[in-house]
């Protein structure tokens, strides 16, 4: 499993947000946590576009560390 170090200032959600920009999808680092707040005007193909990546981060397809 490829994971960043358990501590607020690691580098995985920089990473993670990173890649979510080269796919043109905006994620928002905090610490490390990665999170979205999509306007309301998303439609639901953007919404699908995001929970896609959100699947292929988890299962280590998109990102390597």
């Amino acid at each position: 499993m490829i994971q960043g170090e358990n501590n607020y200032l690691n580098n995985l959600s920089a990473n993670i947000t990173k890649k979510a920009m080269e796919n043109n999808i905006y994620m928002r680092p905090l610490g490390n946590t990665v999170y979205i707040m999509p306007p309301y005007c998303t439609t639901e193909i953007e919404l699908q576009k995001v929970y896609q990546f959100i699947e292929q981060i988890i299962e280590h397809q998109l990102i390597k560390i």
